[in-house]
């Protein structure tokens, strides 16, 4: 994966540039590279917006590698980009373990990217263990000639003889405008939706539920990391809220409200700080079934999932990144293995981490919520085909371990 790369071009800024060379690309189109790339040809080259451009393009997510580099050219300038793609599919296992109830957690994790050579993907995650459940996204980052993305989502909890939680089968979309030159700073507003089926067994604690339910929000975000794995400054702020209802009873009526912040810094010689916030407040009361929690792999980590329920949660994240062992090559001595697939770049950075928070039930019960948290370290490691993936190793405040193994970023 990728950290910051910057060159100085002194003897070219300020010239224009007369064409732009893009080679490595099989099956990504080349529209793809125009979309996100500011220094095309008429425009005046400066090496910020050559590496700016950089950025972008490795925020695609769909080059394991990409290198830019500028020559002089007649009385203007050639830019060269030269990338290595990630493979087009890629299988990553999951793996939980809890030391204290001993129960294990597997899953699978299927992503099928770039897509027509447009940048579009399909994502299927399952999870097999105290609660299964598979779920199916594709999204695209364009519609047409528009900078608006869209996302269709399928869940699915099919039913478990040994289990009697609430099971929620869904469909949902999420559609984005963006707002001014997203190359150079990404906002926009954001429209979703859903419409989820609820149930759950009449034997089980709380009774039966056999509920449909719709649900529309909107929300706003600004992001301004200057990559999306490995951010090493920038911030990310978003706030959204969502109006659900029920169709089948009048139970479920409520307003909930969504903030996530998030912030990188470069503190000293590469190490990175990385912190986040996420808030959900519900403005009415709602049925225990669809209350929100704390605790997990994605929330705080060393402490189970949905340790602490109710119709509010706040919960923060703190990290300290530092690199281990830099980008390497490697080779799998492998027969009639091809060249692209055996050899392959690595890079381990390390991690510690802390994370508390709360969820609780009004608003005037806040002052009494009880406090959980989590902390540890880890491994971040980076290849090729998974970007990035977390293998972690948390504890709670009674020094009981768990372990995760996960694809992709808590923050």
């Amino acid at each position: 994966m990728y950290r910051l790369r910057y060159q100085e071009y002194p003897e070219l800024e300020g010239k224009p540039v007369r064409q732009v060379l893009i080679l490595g690309n099989n099956s990504t189109q080349e529209v793809v590279f125009r979309r996100e790339m500011t220094l095309m040809e008429g425009e005046l080259f400066t090496a910020a917006l050559l590496w700016r451009d950089w950025e972008n393009l490795v925020d695609l997510g769909i080059f394991a590698n990409i290198e830019v580099d500028a020559v002089p050219s007649a009385d203007g300038v050639l830019v060269v980009v030269s990338v290595y793609e990630r493979p087009r599919w890629i299988v990553a296992p999951v793996l939980d373990y809890d030391i204290r109830s001993e129960e294990v957690t597997t899953g699978f994790r299927l992503r099928v990217r770039n897509l027509g050579g447009l940048n579009q993907s399909f994502r299927s995650d399952g999870r097999f263990g105290a609660r299964d459940r598979v779920s199916f996204n594709w999204s695209t980052p364009w519609l047409g000639d528009d900078r608006r993305s869209l996302a269709i989502g399928l869940n699915v909890e099919p039913p478990n003889a040994a289990r009697q939680d609430l099971r929620s089968n869904r469909v949902s979309f999420a559609t984005t405008r963006f707002l001014g030159d997203y190359r150079r700073l990404r906002r926009g507003i954001t429209y979703f939706g859903r419409v989820e089926v609820l149930q759950r067994d009449g034997n089980a604690p709380g009774g039966a539920v056999q509920q449909l339910t719709p649900a529309v929000g909107a929300g706003y975000f600004r992001d301004s990391r200057n990559v999306r794995i490995d951010p090493i400054r920038g911030s990310f702020l978003s706030f959204s809220s969502e109006y659900a209802t029920g169709w089948t009873t009048d139970e479920i009526n409520f307003v909930r409200t969504f903030g996530d912040a998030r912030k990188f810094l470069s503190v000293w010689n590469r190490f990175i700080l990385a912190g986040r916030g996420v808030a959900a407040l519900t403005g009415a009361r709602v049925p225990n079934y669809r209350r929100v929690g704390v605790g997990g792999a994605s929330s705080i980590r060393g402490q189970p999932g949905d340790v602490l329920v109710g119709n509010n949660l706040a919960r923060a994240s703190l990290e300290v990144r530092f690199p281990l062992i830099g980008q390497r090559r490697f080779s799998l001595p492998l027969p009639l293995v091809p060249n692209r697939i055996k050899n392959f770049d690595l890079r381990f950075d390390g991690v510690l981490f802390a994370d508390v928070g709360s969820a609780w039930g009004g608003r005037t019960d806040f002052q009494g919520t009880e406090l959980k948290e989590g902390f540890g370290f880890g491994l971040r490691i980076f290849l090729p085909v998974l970007e990035v993936a977390r293998f972690e190793v948390a504890f709670d405040h009674k020094g009981e371990p768990t372990v995760y193994f996960r694809e992709g970023n808590l923050i």
